[in-house]
């Protein structure tokens, strides 16, 4: 007779810990579009180095919720006021957020 299997707990990393941060502070506007993301004081604020702050900005950028100036930083994406009453009720999960770019193209052919 075999251990039943029991499902494995998930660490999460805590570059995935300050990207689901940053997306929250991004989405509730903590974060405003145009504004330049402070990295020093976000890595204090979290208690991380500025390592996963790098890799979470990175994925945000992948999603379209920033925007990375090349060997210079990272501004959070302007987001218009259609587009934030649109994505609440698009019906997709936040943890599984698609890019803004995607949604644009989508709300154009309708």
């Amino acid at each position: 007779m075999g251990v039943p299997s029991m499902p494995k707990c998930i660490q999460n990393s805590l570059s995935d810990q300050v990207y689901t941060m940053l997306k929250d502070q991004i989405l509730s506007g903590q974060l405003k579009g145009g504004m330049k993301i402070p990295e020093e004081s976000l890595a204090e604020q979290f208690g991380v180095s500025r390592t996963p702050i790098r890799e979470a900005i990175r994925r945000l950028a992948e999603y379209g919720l920033v925007t990375i100036k090349p060997r210079s930083h990272a501004v959070v994406s302007i987001i218009s006021p259609q587009e934030q009453m649109i994505l609440p009720r698009s019906g997709f999960l936040w943890n599984s957020l698609p890019s803004i770019q995607s949604m644009r193209n989508h709300m154009r052919n309708m």
